[in-house]
């Protein structure tokens, strides 16, 4: 029997350990920095606003929270943040921003606002951050993958390397049409097609590629069942139950 973990909570876990990394911790204090004071200050947020609009042809740039345990929203904080970052580097240098937030406010709003236009102004945040975005966003994938509904192991992991299959196997392995993006969009159906040269291997292969990968299905479930089960409903049967999941 083989058995595998729910891949949605490795990934969790693995973008969780790939954000403690030094590197990576800076341009996300960056993101929550940015984001914090945007949103915490009405007046600034709306100077931010007026450069989207102008910058964007009308339309704005939300930012987002990220959230202390829902790790994959760190790479969405950070996706956003470099969305509006020429509006924001106009919105530092506004004359308004200027004289509102360096001018006319107290020392401990002057320091803050100063503070942020110089990290806004410091291109190295944003090469970083855009490297860290780049670095989040294929575990950020996976992480959807894996607890979305119907997802086999196959469905995960879609690039696989021809070279060495091509030089051991020979057979239809070194056909071109075998390797194209479109032919291995789906490992499970390719598998089934080009796999026959290596029948061993291809029936273990099937059997691998459709295992589920992910319980947040039935945790779904079991969440559901808890709203609809409740102390005053403990006479419920359990094929009403089913009919009502």
């Amino acid at each position: 029997m083989l058995t595998i973990p729910c891949s949605g909570h490795c990934f969790d876990l693995l973008i969780s350990d790939v954000c403690k990394h030094a590197g990576v911790a800076r341009a996300l204090e960056f993101v929550n920095n940015m984001t914090q004071y945007f949103k915490n200050h009405a007046f600034h947020k709306a100077t931010l606003e007026r450069c989207q609009k102008a910058e964007y042809n009308g339309l704005t740039v939300q930012l987002q929270r990220p959230g202390d345990t829902r790790w994959k929203s760190q790479n969405t904080a950070a996706t956003f943040l470099l969305k509006t970052q020429s509006a924001m580097e106009k919105a530092v240098v506004d004359a308004t921003f200027k004289r509102e937030c360096l001018t006319l406010a107290t020392t401990e709003q002057h320091k803050a606002a100063a503070d942020a236009s110089r990290a806004v102004k410091n291109d190295a945040n944003w090469s970083q951050l855009q490297m860290v975005v780049d670095l989040l966003e294929p575990l950020a994938n996976s992480l959807d993958n894996g607890q979305s509904d119907g997802r086999g192991l196959a469905m995960l992991y879609p690039e696989m390397s021809s070279a060495a299959w091509t030089s051991r196997f020979g057979g239809s392995f070194v056909l071109f049409s075998v390797w194209s993006k479109d032919a291995f969009s789906n490992p499970l159906a390719w598998w089934k097609l080009w796999g026959t040269d290596i029948p061993s291997l291809q029936a273990l292969a099937v059997r691998v590629m459709k295992m589920p990968v992910g319980f947040a299905a039935g945790e779904r479930s079991f969440s559901n069942a808890a709203t609809m089960q409740t102390r005053l409903r403990t006479r419920l049967s359990y094929t009403k139950l089913q009919k009502l999941l």
